[in-house]
């Protein structure tokens, strides 16, 4: 249900429409990544010292008031004030969830399951993107974008509903310890143990080229598309991530190295076809490519997940959301600078 937001393929329209330029709507993209960046790791030490499903609660409800915003207050304060809770919201999700899914199967005695349940996830929340994308090409049409508000509402109250009805997760953490001592625990984690450190790099990485993904709205109204079709054709992307999703658990044995070697080389001819060619290479090209990016995701959280430590596993799963923020912002402030520099 966090994932079903028919706002998602049209906000970046949304914006467009009231009469912001490519490179306002890219400062508003760095505010939202800054503010993500800020919070990811605070609120991932958080998640180490509360119980995880109340923050899951909280989550829905701030990215609620944070679309509400963008409504009442249709000005650049309130776009930038919306995407602030969109990122706290988002913040408290990150970490806390892959945490507690490990944390509860390694209490049952099934740790080993984590890459199959986070790989069922996954798919399941790609396609709850793909019902939400084709949703909204209706919506619009019958109410316009204060349609597509409403359901997106609905459905993260519904979030919020469910993570309420979530049972006391059997903890095998010391929840006592104090927040700045797990703080720093999960960090020296992230900067000190090899193979952490290399998987937080390459999160890091493939975050800023993924990002990309913000712009493909754009991008296909810049080819002569409509916000309906762009709706449409923005679903291929998450089925492509669902299929990739869907095809992780396979990657279990294949050495991790050769995996991240292979992924940046790809993103990179990938982004550069898109971004380049025609509409009709690009987009299938960018497409095949953003479903590779989610299969070695899923299973880089996989690894990740069996080599932290418990006492500071939500923490170092945010270190690595953190480094993303930061891999995306130098990517909106540079489409932000080659849209100033080209006019």
């Amino acid at each position: 249900m966090g994932d079903f937001i028919p706002l998602y393929p049209l906000y970046a329209l949304l914006f467009s429409d009231v009469g912001f330029s490519l490179a306002q709507i890219s400062t508003l993209f760095v505010i939202w990544s800054v503010a993500s960046a800020v919070l990811e790791v605070p609120t991932g030490a958080l998640s180490d010292i509360v119980q995880r499903k109340h923050l899951l609660v909280v989550a829905p409800l701030l990215a609620s008031a944070g679309f509400c915003l963008w409504f009442l207050i249709p000005t650049y304060i309130g776009f930038a004030a919306g995407f602030l809770l969109w990122a706290a919201s988002s913040t408290l999700v990150s970490g806390t969830w892959e945490a507690l899914v490990y944390e509860d199967l390694h209490a049952a005695g099934r740790p080993l399951e984590y890459a199959t349940v986070a790989s069922r996830a996954a798919v399941a929340s790609w396609m709850a993107v793909v019902a939400a994308s084709l949703l909204a090409a209706p919506l619009f049409a019958l109410g316009g974008y204060g349609a597509v508000l409403a359901v997106t509402l609905v459905a993260l109250i519904a979030q919020a509903w469910l993570a309420l009805s979530l049972p006391r997760v059997t903890a095998c953490r010391d929840v006592e310890a104090g927040y700045l001592a797990t703080l720093r625990a999960g960090l020296m984690q992230a900067m000190r143990r090899g193979r952490i450190r290399w998987l937080v790099i390459a999160a890091v990485v493939l975050a800023g080229l993924a990002s990309v993904e913000e712009y493909l709205p754009l991008l296909l109204r810049a080819d002569g598309f409509g916000a309906a079709a762009v709706s449409l054709l923005f679903t291929l992307f998450p089925l492509a991530a669902a299929a990739g999703g869907a095809a992780a658990p396979a990657l279990r044995n294949v050495a991790s190295g050769v995996l991240i070697v292979v992924l940046l080389v790809s993103s990179i001819a990938a982004v550069a076809t898109g971004l380049w060619a025609p509409v009709w290479i690009g987009l299938p090209t960018l497409v095949c490519w953003y479903g590779f990016v989610e299969c070695a995701r899923v299973s880089a959280g996989a690894w990740l997940q069996h080599a932290a430590q418990s006492d500071a596993r939500a923490t170092v799963t945010s270190v690595v959301g953190f480094g993303s923020e930061l891999a995306v912002i130098v990517l909106f402030l540079t489409v932000a600078a080659g849209d100033v520099l080209a006019r």
